[in-house]
């Protein structure tokens, strides 16, 4: 994803510009019926890199024996995803696509939504596919593309190719928002507002990554055209009053932080406060350590080394943390903090009190993939989060009705 750093003296000088006044839109409004009535998305990023590790485990942990010929066979697991992004195509400067995504990827994945969808029922199948143009060290180019119009209709065009070739592409997610000056910013608003009524007029839905804190820097005219706004509710370094007393603090996606960047960017004048389910809030399926936040783990990597360090000194918390437990409190060890499957159920409960469209993992090769757990163990825990939580709701209705 984008670099989570931002230059303190240009984010002073946009503080105090003018942000909405250096450029016209024709705004073409984004379907806000679907986002009003459409189900609590469960939503994951996959980078080209796992693809490939992802599909053997969702195989690999799903074989079963044919009871006639004996032979193994691979079957697609019941999946409670809604949403598959796919990570992420890096334009150049003249336009077009490089790295990273392939053709291959792209035919491993339209297999896997295929068997899914085809094998289980609406309510368990992959809604739409995504795919992101940009992110973490691809975005590079976007400065010099923005600013030129040839460039912006280049990589427009390339965008359109791209769904054409692949019409099971139902969005775009663009990550590159992180502009260094003001004329960055107006050429990237610029971009947008080309981009997303051409995107839309072939019916791709359109959505943009944001970290905390910049929200203010885009237009309300642009989220009006957005279809979905993910939240990178991650990487928030030091603690939400700025000390470093504890290490349950430092947690750089604790609940605490993630309340105040959701409020912020609803409390913001942009108009997101009549829209909240545009929004999806960011989960990392990761571990930062507390002392060295450069230290990163995935939850695949902890829940191994748990594993092993279990097998000598066992005790019923990393036992219960093991069997992946849907209510587990366990969120660190030895310096290394993540989200548990408590905490991932009081961010979902945060999203839906705050009318949020959904929630979504970065990224679910990171997750741990057990023979409980086909989809993962953190990816099982939101969707048996959204699923009680249906069903609350559903009684609570129903008593409501009968007074």
């Amino acid at each position: 994803m984008t670099n989570c750093c931002f230059n303190s003296r240009i984010w002073t000088i946009f503080v105090f510009s003018l942000v909405y006044n250096s450029v016209a839109v024709t705004a073409v409004s984004a379907d806000e019926t679907e986002y009003k009535y459409d189900n609590f998305a469960i939503a994951g990023y996959l980078p080209d890199y796992r693809i490939n590790y992802f599909m053997d485990e969702q195989l690999g942990t799903n074989r079963k024996k044919d009871k006639v010929t004996g032979d193994d066979s691979k079957s697609p697991s019941s999946s409670s995803m809604t949403d598959l992004i796919l990570f992420s195509l890096q334009p150049h400067s003249k336009g077009f696509f490089g790295c990273c995504l392939q053709d291959d990827h792209y035919d491993l994945v339209e297999k896997f939504v295929a068997n899914s969808n085809n094998n289980y029922t609406s309510s368990s199948s992959i809604r739409r596919v995504w795919v992101t143009v940009g992110g973490g060290g691809r975005s590079g180019a976007f400065p010099e593309i923005c600013a030129k119009k040839e460039l912006r209709n280049r990589l427009i065009r390339s965008i359109l190719n791209l769904s054409v070739k692949y019409p099971f592409i139902k969005g775009i997610d663009l990550d590159f928002f992180n502009p260094t000056t003001i004329q960055e910013r107006d050429n990237s608003i610029l971009f947008l507002n080309e981009a997303i009524p051409q995107l839309h007029k072939e019916g791709i839905k359109v959505s943009l990554t944001l970290h905390p804190h910049q929200g203010r820097l885009i237009p309300p005219t642009v989220y009006q055209l957005l279809d979905r706004i993910h939240l990178m509710a991650y990487d928030m370094i030091g603690s939400s009053d700025g000390s470093s007393s504890s290490s349950v603090s430092n947690y750089h996606a604790s609940l605490d932080k993630v309340r105040q960047t959701i409020e912020e960017l609803l409390q913001l004048n942009i108009g997101l406060k009549k829209t909240p389910q545009k929004i999806l809030l960011g989960i990392p399926a990761y571990c930062r350590h507390n002392r060295d936040p450069s230290q990163v783990k995935t939850f695949g990597e902890i829940y191994d080394e748990i594993r092993i360090d279990n097998k000598d000194n066992p005790n019923e918390e990393k036992t219960k943390f093991l069997l992946g437990d849907t209510y587990s409190s366990m969120y660190s060890w030895k310096g290394y903090e993540w989200d548990s499957p408590s905490r991932i159920k009081a961010k979902i409960d945060l999203a839906k009190e705050n009318n949020l469209g959904g929630i979504f993992f970065w990224e679910i090769g990171q997750d741990k993939f057990t023979d409980e757990h086909p989809n993962g163990v953190l990816f099982d825990t939101a969707a048996t989060a959204v699923s009680s939580s249906h069903a609350e709701k559903a009684y609570d209705d129903k008593i409501m009705s009968e007074l």
